[in-house]
Parts: C-alpha cells; sequence; structure tokens
C-alpha cells in the first residue's frame, strides 16, 4: 500500500495537471465532441498510473484504498473531468479483490490499469430493492433486468448489477460484450453520458461475485463518498470564481464585493465549502469503520440541501452571465445536481439515517 507522502505527491502532480491540462476551454471541446469524453486524455491518465490506484499490489496497482483516493475525486470535480474516473477506480479495485478465477482476476487488473477495462456500478433501485431477477441455469445464470440512469454506463465495459437471487441477495459483473446486454446511451445534464441499462443474458457462472448485502451496500457508499468529494472541488471552485467575479464587476463606481449584503452571502458560501471538505475528510477517516454508512449518507444529505443552496446563490451573483453555457457557474451547477443525485438523493439518505437513529434507540 502507498504510504501518505506519496500519495501526497501523486495527488499534487494530479492537481497541477488538471490545472495545466484540463481548464474550462478543455471541458467545453471535450463535451462537445461525439464521444463527450476524451480518450486521449483517458490515456494520459494510464501513463501516470492513476488508473491503478486501487488495484492491489499483488495483481499489479499501488493498493490504495478508496479512502486515500478522495482527495483525486476533490480535484477531479474542480476540473469537471468528463472521463469516467468516479466509477472505475471506486469499483475496479473492490471487484478484482474478490474475483476467484485467477485468468479472470488478472485480465480484469490488466484491463483496468491499461485503461480498457472502465467499470460502473447498477445501483439497487427504489427503496434498496433489487428489480434484476436471476435463475440458476445449467452452469451458469440468466439475468433479466432494465436499470435507468446509470452513472458512467455509457462508456463502461463491465457492469456490476445487483439481484436478487432465490432469497439472498448477489452480485455479478457482467460484461458489455455479452449478448442479451444492450446499452441506451443517456446525456445527463452536467455533459456527461450515462445509460439505460438492459439485460436478458446468460451469464456464467464465475459472473457471479463473492459479494453478500452487506459488500454491495459497501460498493454504494464507495461511490456516494466519491461523488461527495467531487461535490466538494465543484463548490470550491464555483466559490472562487463567484469571488473573482465580483472583485471585476462595478456597480455605481465599486466592486460587487465591498457590498456588505454581498460579502455576507459569499461567507455563508465559504463555510458550506468548508464543512463540505470537512465531511469529506470525516467520510475518508471512517469508510473502513462500523458508521461509514451512516457518515455518508450525512454527507450526500448535506451536499443536495446545503450543497445545492450555495451554488444558487453564486449563479444569482453573476447575473444572466450565470446561466450562460460559456461561462462556468452554470456548469458547477448542472453537474453538483448530478452528483447530488446519484446513488441516492437527500431525501433518500436523510430517510436512511431516520431508520438506523429509529432502530438503535428502541
Amino acid at each position: 500500500m502507498l504510504d501518505q507522502d506519496s500519495l501526497d505527491l501523486l495527488f499534487d502532480s494530479i492537481k497541477r495537471f488538471l490545472q495545466e491540462r484540463y481548464g474550462f476551454a478543455d471541458y467545453q471541446r471535450i463535451s462537445d465532441s461525439e464521444l463527450g469524453w476524451s480518450q486521449e486524455m483517458w490515456q494520459e491518465f494510464v501513463s501516470m498510473g492513476w488508473l491503478g490506484l486501487t488495484v492491489p499490489e499483488e495483481d499489479g496497482g499501488l493498493g490504495a484504498t478508496a479512502a486515500q483516493c478522495l482527495d483525486l475525486f476533490e480535484h477531479a470535480g474542480g476540473a469537471l473531468v468528463l472521463e469516467p474516473l468516479l466509477p472505475t477506480l471506486l469499483i475496479a479495485g473492490e471487484v478484482v479483490r474478490t474475483v476467484r478465477h485467477a485468468t479472470t482476476r488478472k485480465m480484469l487488473a490488466n484491463g483496468v490499469i491499461g485503461g480498457d477495462v472502465r467499470m460502473s456500478l447498477v445501483p439497487r433501485q427504489v427503496e434498496a430493492v433489487c428489480t434484476c431477477s436471476v435463475i440458476a441455469n445449467g452452469d451458469g445464470f440468466h439475468l433479466k433486468g432494465r436499470f435507468p440512469a446509470v452513472l458512467g454506463g455509457a462508456n463502461a465495459t463491465h457492469f456490476v448489477v445487483s439481484a436478487q437471487l432465490g432469497d439472498e441477495f448477489a452480485m455479478f459483473l457482467v460484461p458489455k460484450a455479452n449478448t442479451g446486454v444492450e446499452v441506451e446511451p443517456v446525456r445527463l445534464i452536467d455533459g456527461r453520458w450515462g445509460a439505460t441499462l438492459n439485460i436478458d443474458s446468460i451469464m456464467e457462472a464465475e459472473a457471479l461475485l463473492p459479494i453478500d448485502a452487506r459488500g454491495g451496500q459497501r460498493l454504494e457508499d464507495l461511490v456516494a463518498a466519491g461523488c461527495v468529494a467531487e461535490a466538494a472541488g465543484v463548490l470550491k471552485r464555483a466559490l472562487n470564481t463567484s469571488i473573482e467575479y465580483l472583485k471585476l464587476r462595478k456597480q455605481f463606481g465599486q466592486p460587487l464585493s465591498s457590498l456588505q449584503v454581498v460579502q455576507h452571502a459569499m461567507a455563508e458560501v465559504y463555510v458550506v465549502s468548508e464543512q463540505m471538505r470537512s465531511l469529506v475528510k470525516a467520510v475518508s477517516e471512517g469508510l473502513e469503520g462500523p458508521d461509514s454508512t451512516y457518515l455518508v449518507s450525512a454527507a450526500k444529505a448535506y451536499l443536495g440541501i446545503a450543497g445545492y443552496r450555495a451554488v444558487e446563490k453564486c449563479i444569482q451573483f453573476h447575473g444572466g452571465m450565470g446561466i450562460t453555457e460559456e461561462y462556468p457557474i452554470g456548469h458547477y451547477y448542472k453537474r453538483l445536481l448530478v452528483l447530488g443525485a446519484a446513488c441516492g438523493s437527500a431525501s433518500g439518505h436523510l430517510q436512511r439515517m431516520a431508520f438506523r437513529i429509529r432502530s438503535e434507540t428502541r
């Protein structure tokens, strides 16, 4: 496993790379392309070793934990990175660790590190009920289900899917290339491509992952934690962009930043931004502990309530410019909306927290 000093050096290099090579103009150019993400940029990530971060060391990766990678997602969020870093990095390491078949494990690990394998988690649906049915079929399984709005689904090569196997929870690794797997690309509001996934496919026995319900919940929590980290980076960038604008924009001969009401509003946004970063730190420190699900839900709920309001204030102070495609502040808001909805809304996470509190007080 990488020590913290080595990780800090790596994340500093990632931050510099994104500042120099992934500015807002680069984001616009990539977003307007046919794919909606850059294969050239993805190969840059490969060459710098980013994609092997969470792959176990014995499989050729760097062996970092998901919690250690949250700083990377904060930087990626601030740059509005369109490439599928979040689902691939957070899911791949966990999946590779669980695969029992040596040949498949080696193929997946090498594919992730080389950028050829991109994974996406298909989260459990309404009220955590699996909507994918599975029936034993000889030595394999017959999977059937439909899943809307899969984050990173349009450019994924493999899907990690929850299903109900009799009375038991089960997870399957479903290759996109399998017969009976259909991917309908869906353009999300933030410019990225998600997908509606339709599965009616016969899977080999080795597709069943040794992951129980608790492990499935952990995978969803990892992606949700990554969303919160990205959101912290987005909010920080939105705040800095707004402050720069308010210093330059003048009214009656004075910069808007000199007005007390504006200063108070920006102070509130700053507080929310710092609280978001504190929540990311708390999630990072507690992600391997017994309260990980509770911490993730608290952070996700805060993102979907206070985070939204903070960026709305930033847009308000930009006036009409704030909703134009040519200016970044509106794009930050759209990214925040997607991150807030992925892996459960604020209300859903508040309900999950309330359920846990009630169960503990009985």
